[in-house]
C-alpha cells in the first residue's frame, strides 16, 4: 500500500474544494474511472455535488489562512489487490484519524482505471465547527505508519515507505516520468549513455577539463550544487544528482579522482543529446511518438493563436474604453455649466463607470477563452495519448502501454497463457482498455481480461469460457496453454474440441492431470 499527498492539486484548488472534487469524480469522463464514491461529515452524504458546495461554503468562512484549504490524499494498493467498499471506508477513516482530520468534511472516490486500485480523498482542512484550518504536521510520517498498520490488518503486500522500511526494493527517483508518462527520464538516459565513460575516467583520472570535455560530447556538464554535484543539460533545465547516476559519484568519490572542483567549461560540440523518447526503442514506437509530438505541436500552435486573438481583441477594447472616458473627462473640464466645485463628483462617477466597463471587458474575453480548450484541446501526456489510441484499436499503442506494466497475480477461475509475437485486439466483443494495457472483454454473461501474456477468466459461465477460449486461440495459436482451471475448460468437451483444432501442438494439460473424458 502506498499513501501520499498531492501538493500540485492542492495548489490549484487553494480556496475551493469544487475543482478537486470534479477531478476525483472524473467529471470530464462522466465518472468512467470511478468504482465507488461517498461523502463524510456532510449534511446530505447521498448528494455528492451538494456536499462539494457545502465544503466550499465552509472553507469560505475562514478568511484568515492563506494556505490551501483542501488536502488531497491518494491511497494505492498493489497490482491485483482488491478491497470491498466496506473495507475501503475503513481505510479512509483510518488515514483521516491518523492525520487528525477525522471530524472534517471529505469526499472519497475509488478509481479502477489501472491495475492498481486506488482512492482519492478531498479533505477540507477547515473544521466545520471551529473553522480553524488544520495543517497536518509531518503528515508523511503519519501516512507511512498508517500504511503499515493497514497492511497488517488486511494482509496487504508491504509497500516502500519514506522512512526506509518496506520490501527492500531499490528507489530510483528518476523513474517518475517513466512510470507515469512512459518516457525515458534524463537520469535513465545518463545511466545508459554516460555512466560507463565517467566511471572509466574516474579510474584513469585526467583532471576536470577532461571530464567536462567528455560530458560535452553528450551536451551535459557537471556543476556544483549545495554540498555535492549534479549533471546538468547545457540547453535544457534538466538536473540529476551525480550520486543518483552511480553511487560512487559522490562528491568525495569525484574529487578523489579529479581533485578539488574547478569550474571549467568545455567547448566540445555535442555529438548526441538527451531528448524525450518513449521507453520502447522499436521503430513502431518511435513512429508513434513522432506522430504524438507532431499532434502536440500543432495543437499548441492552434491554442497559442486562439489566445493571441483573444488578447488582441481585449487590448483594442481596453484602449477604446480609456480613450472614450478621457474624452468625456475633457468635455467635463471644458463645460462651463457645471460648477467647478461639483466637477470632482462627476470625475469620480466617470471613474466608477470606466472601472465597471474595464472589468466587463476583461471578464468577457476570459469567458470566451474557456472555449479555447474545446476548439483547440490541450494535448494530453504521452501515456494518456497512447491510452486513447489503444481504446480506439491501435495495437502498437497497446503494446507500448504493456511494455512496462506488471501482470497482477490475482484470484481467478481459469488462466490461459501462450506465446504472442504482437499485441492484438479481438474485434468481435465490446472492450475497455486500462492505462496499463489490460483489455477487459465484456459479454452478456460476464467478462474476462487479456493482460498480454495471459488471459484471466473470473466466471465459470460456460458460454463466457467458450468465448475466452476463442479469443485465446486467435491470440496464442498453437502455443496456447491452460495454466489453471483445466476442469472448467474441460467441461462440455471444450478441451477436446480445441485439441482437434490445435492438432499440431495439443493444449498443455495441468501438471499430473489430464482433461476429463
Amino acid at each position: 500500500m502506498i499513501a501520499k499527498k498531492n501538493a500540485k492539486t492542492e495548489a490549484r484548488s487553494a480556496n475551493s474544494a469544487a475543482a478537486l472534487v470534479d477531478y476525483i469524480l472524473d467529471a470530464k469522463g462522466l465518472g468512467a474511472k470511478v468504482l465507488f464514491s461517498w461523502a463524510t461529515n456532510c449534511a446530505d452524504p447521498s448528494d455528492i455535488a451538494l456536499c462539494a458546495q457545502e465544503m466550499t461554503a465552509t472553507q469560505a468562512l475562514n478568511q484568515r489562512t492563506e494556505r490551501s484549504k483542501t488536502y488531497h490524499l491518494i491511497v494505492s494498493l498493489a497490482p491485483g489487490e482488491r478491497l470491498d467498499e466496506g473495507q475501503l471506508r475503513q481505510v479512509e477513516e483510518h488515514f483521516c484519524k491518523a492525520l487528525g482530520l477525522a471530524e472534517h468534511q471529505r469526499i472519497c472516490a475509488v478509481h479502477s482505471d489501472t491495475q492498481n486500485l486506488h482512492m482519492h480523498l478531498a479533505i477540507s482542512k477547515v473544521h466545520p465547527v471551529t473553522l480553524n484550518c488544520i495543517e497536518p504536521y509531518r503528515d508523511y510520517r503519519k501516512l507511512q505508519a498508517a500504511c503499515r498498520e493497514l497492511e497488517a490488518e488486511f494482509g496487504l503486500k508491504p509497500g516502500i515507505h519514506r522512512d526506509g522500511r518496506g520490501d527492500g526494493q531499490d528507489h530510483d527517483p528518476g523513474k517518475g516520468s517513466e512510470v507515469h508518462r512512459h518516457i525515458t527520464s534524463f537520469q535513465t538516459w545518463l545511466k545508459q549513455q554516460v555512466r560507463e565513460g565517467i566511471l572509466a575516467l574516474t579510474a584513469s583520472g585526467g583532471g576536470w577539463q577532461v571530464l567536462q570535455d567528455y560530458l560535452g560530447e553528450f551536451d551535459v556538464e557537471i556543476r556544483e550544487r549545495g554540498a555535492g554535484f549534479v549533471f546538468a543539460h547545457r540547453h535544457q533545465k534538466l538536473f540529476v544528482k551525480a550520486s543518483a547516476v552511480d553511487r560512487s559519484l559522490s562528491r568525495r568519490g569525484i574529487e578523489a579522482a579529479f581533485g578539488v572542483f574547478e569550474p571549467v567549461k568545455s567547448e566540445i560540440l555535442a555529438k548526441t543529446s538527451y531528448r524525450s523518447a518513449p521507453l520502447s526503442a522499436s521503430k513502431e514506437g518511435e513512429a508513434l511518438y513522432l506522430a504524438y509530438t507532431a499532434e502536440r505541436e500543432a495543437q499548441q500552435a492552434q491554442r497559442a493563436g486562439a489566445w493571441l486573438t483573444i488578447k488582441g481583441t481585449r487590448t483594442e477594447q481596453l484602449a477604446e474604453i480609456r480613450q472614450r472616458y478621457a474624452q468625456r473627462r475633457l468635455e467635463v473640464k471644458l463645460d462651463r455649466v457645471i460648477r467647478k466645485g461639483r466637477k470632482h463628483l462627476v470625475y469620480k462617477a466617470l471613474a466608477v463607470q470606466m472601472k465597471a466597463e474595464v472589468q466587463a471587458c476583461i471578464t468577457v474575453p476570459m469567458r470566451a477563452s474557456a472555449a479555447v480548450p474545446g476548439s483547440a484541446p490541450k494535448v494530453s501526456g504521452w501515456r494518456d495519448w497512447l491510452h486513447a489510441r489503444a481504446q480506439s484499436g491501435d495495437e502498437t499503442a497497446l503494446g507500448l502501454l504493456r511494455r512496462r506494466a506488471k501482470v497482477p497475480q490475482e484470484a481467478s477461475i481459469g488462466i490461459l497463457t501462450g506465446e504472442h509475437k504482437s499485441d492484438s485486439l479481438y474485434s468481435g466483443l465490446p472492450r475497455t482498455v486500462s492505462r496499463d494495457g489490460a483489455v477487459e472483454y465484456r459479454t452478456s454473461n460476464g467478462s474476462f481480461i487479456d493482460y498480454g501474456p495471459r488471459i484471466v477468466v473470473k466466471s465459470s459461465d460456460l458460454d463466457l469460457v467458450k468465448v475466452a477460449l476463442t479469443v485465446a486461440q486467435a491470440k496464442f495459436g498453437a502455443s496456447l496453454q491452460i495454466e489453471s482451471g483445466l476442469d472448467l475448460f474441460a467441461a462440455a468437451g471444450l478441451v477436446k474440441e480445441y485439441e482437434k483444432s490445435l492438432a499440431a501442438s495439443p493444449l498443455q494439460k495441468e501438471r499430473g492431470r489430464g482433461p476429463e473424458r
